[in-house]
């Protein structure tokens, strides 16, 4: 059984709420997505980013950027501290996207990128780095001749897409010797 003094101890709550009172730098963290008009499309990032630059005395200054309208990408990230590259689906602002993901890489700019955001910065890598031209996610472009982000087998047939992703928790094979296998091991 709980006791009421374990219940309504709030200390560390007392303690995250002074963190963020105290932090006194300001970190700032573009994030080019595709469903800014949805208020909430992104909130449990938002919360994360806060989160963290707070627990490490920052304060967050998220810049929100359309890819979907012409943007000039270079201008809008120069002056960011990282970028968060968000999930997202289907091909609409794709190379939006990949943009980021290359003007990270060149400028060394911390990078995250989630889900789609994650693919596509992989695409964006094998562009660069790998000379993969063309390099996506056979999603995107079926034809592509570098499919370096392919649908499994088993999803190849499904025509409505959305939800029928695999997601969560899965069984992998991490390579010895590799930057992955140190990190979970």
């Amino acid at each position: 059984m709980v006791s009421y003094s374990e219940v309504n101890n709030y200390s560390e709550w007392l303690k995250m709420v002074e963190l963020y009172k105290s932090a006194n730098k300001i970190v700032k963290i573009a994030m080019p997505g595709k469903y800014f008009n949805i208020s909430d499309s992104y909130i449990s990032i938002n919360d994360a980013l806060e989160h963290a630059a707070a627990h490490q005395g920052y304060k967050t200054e998220l810049k929100m950027i359309n890819i979907t309208e012409e943007t000039d990408i270079e201008e809008e990230l120069k002056d960011c501290d990282g970028i968060l590259l968000t999930p997202g689906f289907g091909g609409r602002a794709v190379e939006g996207m990949i943009k980021s993901a290359e003007y990270a890489m060149e400028n060394k700019i911390p990078f995250l990128g989630i889900c789609f955001g994650a693919q596509l910065f992989f695409a964006a890598f094998c562009r660069k780095y790998l000379g993969l031209k063309d390099a996506n996610s056979s999603e995107i472009n079926p034809d592509t001749p570098y499919p370096v982000v392919d649908l499994l087998q088993s999803q190849k047939d499904v025509t409505e897409k959305g939800g029928t992703m695999r997601l969560g928790a899965q069984k992998i094979i991490v390579s010895e010797n590799t930057k992955l296998y140190e990190a979970y091991k």
